[in-house]
């Protein structure tokens, strides 16, 4: 009887426990999940700004509209169809004469003087406009979302860093308080290694704010809520800077005239303002339709005079004889704009040519700059091992293990600083371009 008592016990606690323990291992691994903070990487970060960028959504709709309007200047070329019905009542020797009559027409214009394809031209050119604004908002949102992503990139560094070295100091200092209270080390050794750990707390704490201010500006321009939880993926820390730059002004500044959306809606510009001009002569030519319509009127009591039923088609010739020099006046204007355009295709020419002047000595400037600071880095840590030898053996002091620190930590951030300046001045020159800004080419 016992042992069956153990048997059916052993039996609930399989069935229940086989129910029970899968259930807790899920619910440990969606905890472990929940707790940890997303990585997000580069290209993540650009396809979720990409999705919430208000810039974009007003772009599309600018799309749409001339998108629409183009659709209307097509629609000037083919033909009109027009209806009319009327009803009318009368006397007519003293009798009540009620009349009704519809007609349906049809005109195609065959020339308007240049002023139909004018305005399709002038049509056409808007909506590659907005196209290109449209790219250009893109490019633009690629390029802060990568100047938050390396923001908050070099703010986890320079925490990592500064983290690094305050515990570090705390263990000096424990190490100094242990050695103080067995008479090895002096009342001012102590303080001055409790000072030294000390001044690091306000860096740490600056460090750490940083790092909220940085994920909060990725967070907002990514759409991110701004309590969610999230790292970005270390992609520079490794990154191996290039001997020099290979790049040229000439083979760029090609490159920017074809590509560039600025200089290539300046050149649209240009174009509108000759259609422009044509749009505005065409008010000296004469235009021709072709027209045909079919009217029909009936009367009740029958009049013969009133009945009508006939198709007329006809072919109609107009222009303007004397219009008070409007059209002269427009035409003037015309070509007064056409000469402004043409100065701003010009300067915008000149403002590409500065630009990517400024972005070559920029990226010049930084690599070189970065290669400095690695430089600086490596002697600056030789240095601190140096004196970290030199104070175990009792030949340095706290003073000398402090600025050592100080000093390599200062090389290794200005380090990491200079590959983002580099990074980034690379990505200013491609949306200079009119290329979509790359992480690391």
């Amino acid at each position: 009887m016992f042992n069956k008592k153990i048997i059916f016990l052993a039996g609930i606690t399989l069935i229940f426990g086989g129910l029970l323990i899968p259930f807790n291992v899920e619910a440990a691994e969606t905890l472990g999940t929940e707790g940890q903070p997303e990585i997000l990487t580069l290209e993540k970060c650009i396809e979720l700004a990409l999705q919430n960028s208000k810039d974009l959504q007003l772009a599309s709709k600018q799309v749409a509209i001339k998108k629409a309007a183009l659709k209307q200047a097509i629609a000037g070329f083919g033909p009109s169809v027009k209806y009319n019905y009327s009803v009318s009542e009368f006397e007519e020797k003293s009798a009540e004469v009620e009349t009704n009559g519809g007609s349906l027409s049809i005109e195609q214009p065959l020339y308007m003087g240049g002023m139909l394809k004018a305005r399709y031209q002038i049509a056409k050119l808007d909506y590659e406009k907005v196209l290109e604004d449209e790219r250009s908002a893109k490019q633009q949102t690629i390029y802060a979302v990568m100047q938050c992503f390396y923001g908050v990139w070099l703010a986890e560094q320079r925490l990592q860093i500064t983290q690094a070295s305050y515990d570090y100091m705390g263990r000096l200092y424990q190490q100094t308080k242990r050695f103080y209270d067995v008479g090895t080390k002096s009342k001012f050794e102590l303080l001055t290694a409790q000072t030294e750990w000390e001044k690091r707390k306000p860096v740490l704490i600056e460090a750490q704010n940083d790092v909220i201010k940085a994920k909060l500006r990725l967070a907002n321009l990514i759409g991110l809520p701004q309590e969610k939880s999230f790292n970005v993926q270390d992609e520079l820390s490794q990154y191996q800077l290039p001997e020099k730059s290979d790049l040229t002004l000439q083979v760029l500044l090609d490159e920017a005239f074809q590509h560039n959306p600025g200089m290539l809606n300046a050149v649209k510009d240009l174009e509108i303002a000759e259609n422009r001009v044509k749009l505005a002569q065409a008010g000296y030519k004469p235009t021709i339709a072709a027209s045909a319509q079919k009217s029909k009127r009936d009367s009740d009591p029958s009049i013969d005079a009133l009945e009508e039923d006939r198709l007329t088609i006809a072919v109609n010739l107009s222009g303007v004889l004397f219009d008070s020099f409007k059209t002269q006046s427009a035409v003037s204007e015309a070509k007064k704009l056409l000469e402004t355009t043409e100065i701003s295709e010009s300067k915008k020419r000149d403002e590409i040519r500065l630009s990517i002047q400024e972005a070559l000595l920029d990226i010049e400037a930084s690599l070189e700059k970065a290669k400095a600071n690695q430089a600086s880095s490596k002697l600056a840590n030789e240095k601190f091992r140096m004196t970290q030898a030199r104070y175990e053996a009792g030949m340095a002091t706290m003073m000398d293990i402090s600025e050592d620190q100080i000093m390599a930590d200062e090389a290794l951030i200005g380090y990491y600083k200079g590959i983002q300046d580099y990074i980034l001045a690379l990505a200013k020159l491609d949306v200079t371009l009119g290329r979509d800004p790359q992480s690391k080419e």
